[in-house]
């Protein structure tokens, strides 16, 4: 058997065997694939009632959320979970916790009433609705906090009440959405502050409670959850942002060398191929990345980060395996599945849709690869073939759409995603060089 088949062959024993395991691995299925469902119903909605042109102004919007999620509050969010085991053996909780809590209501603010200033300029210099950029900001605001309340649950491996309120959040913001949309203007601002809304909903119901819990918390030893966001939250935040370059700096191209229109069918097409790719990844992701953390908590135990590493190479090789055999599917059945979710008129040639899922597959190995960086603290060098990735894609993409439309946008993707996946592994910093010196630190 394979190394990738005896992996995979001791997970499935490790759950069929841990009654916890199995409880979890149920609620995380469970859960992602009912968002998705639900994320569907959703696309369907803001294609058909926005259009091309006013759908790609609500992905720009939303893209942009994450970016700035990934320059501001990632480096305080991520070092806080992958130091949350930790802190709490060492009694650094509320510390930690307190500092958190500060950096998320001053920043988040901050962004919110900046945006709502410059909400006319931004209409102006991007050609976007005149309350986009206020909607966005209030957006903001709710949802990240809301987001950072999950990730708390899902870092202390609380499934069944991630997963209640996940999918509970996901229905909620389709009634909103569509709601806003039934009694306000056709535009993304009104989609976008429906969203907010809902955010706005959840973010009372558990960051509310997860703020309570800490500042109530005794007195703690001061923290060092500082310190470690400067050499692992700011590394892992330069690492995602070239992360975003490479997933989003596509549509953003297309909409400065073509129009917004083309946005909405390319992003559309990009939903509907990445589907597989997505869930198995945020199944992984949600699952095994606790777990993994948890192992893997004390980097100078070489057995405890190789228990960490299996775990995470057994879900990458789920996601080899089943990633591509979908990609016949897109190549038979993607039209039918673009049509089905969104509507006659966001329908692109199958080459784009086959180019599409092969870059989202990429991209997913790629993703699915991180998190045993991140166990190992090994950011500084990951981060240096991000950098490179993302610097292919732009020197890519940028002629590739220039010559050939949306395809190239979507090929070029792919050739920048496959480059870097290489590198990734077997460059200099790459992850295979990692993995066999735990494995000969072990003999």
């Amino acid at each position: 058997m394979s190394p990738i088949g005896r992996k995979l062959g001791g997970l499935y024993r490790r759950i069929r065997s841990d009654p916890r395991m199995r409880g979890e691995v149920g609620w995380v299925v469970a859960t992602k694939l009912s968002e998705f469902a639900i994320l569907f119903v959703l696309l369907k909605i803001l294609t058909n009632v926005l259009g091309k042109s006013g759908y790609g102004e609500y992905n720009l919007a939303e893209t942009a959320m994450i970016l700035f999620t990934q320059i501001f509050l990632v480096p305080i969010r991520e070092s806080y979970l992958r130091d949350y085991h930790g802190a709490v053996e060492r009694g650094e909780r509320r510390a930690a916790g307190m500092i958190l809590i500060r950096w998320y209501a001053v920043t988040t603010i901050v962004i919110a009433l900046v945006a709502a200033g410059l909400s006319a300029w931004v209409s102006e210099q991007f050609d976007f609705g005149r309350w986009t950029a206020l909607a966005w900001g209030v957006l903001f605001v709710f949802d990240r906090w809301r987001f950072l309340a999950l990730e708390v649950l899902n870092m202390r491996r609380e499934r069944r009440a991630w997963a209640l309120r996940s999918i509970g959040f996901q229905a909620t913001l389709v009634v909103c959405v569509a709601a806003a949309l039934w009694v306000g203007p056709p535009t993304a601002a009104t989609a976008l502050f429906g969203y907010a809304f809902a955010s706005f909903v959840f973010a009372v119901i558990i960051a509310g409670p997860m703020v309570r819990e800490i500042v109530t918390l005794p007195a703690s030893q001061p923290s060092h959850l500082l310190s470690m966001a400067v050499t692992f939250g700011i590394p892992f935040s330069a690492l995602l942002v070239a992360q975003w370059v490479q997933g989003f700096a596509d549509r953003y191209l297309l909409k400065a060398l073509l129009d917004a229109e083309t946005v909405g069918l390319y992003v559309a097409a990009y939903q509907v191929a990445g589907i597989p790719y997505a869930l198995m990844l945020r199944i992984g992701h949600n699952l095994l990345l606790p777990i993994a953390y948890q192992r893997g908590s004390d980097l100078n135990d070489a057995a405890r980060l190789w228990a960490a590493d299996k775990i995470l190479l057994a879900g990458l090789g789920v996601q080899m395996a089943i990633g591509g055999c979908m990609l016949l599917f897109y190549l038979f059945f993607g039209q039918r599945l673009v049509v089905l979710l969104t509507n006659e008129s966001f329908v692109v040639p199958t080459t784009t849709i086959v180019a599409l899922a092969a870059g989202r597959y990429m991209q997913a190995l790629a993703q699915a690869t991180q998190p045993i960086f991140a166990v190992h603290h090994r950011m500084g060098g990951m981060l240096w073939v991000r950098l490179i990735g993302a610097a292919a894609t732009l020197a890519i993409c940028i002629p590739m759409i220039r010559s050939h439309g949306a395809f190239g946008a979507a090929a070029g993707s792919l050739m920048a995603l496959s480059l870097y996946v290489t590198l990734l592994w077997f460059g200099p910093w790459g992850c295979w060089w990692m993995i066999r010196e735990v494995r000969r630190a072990l003999r």
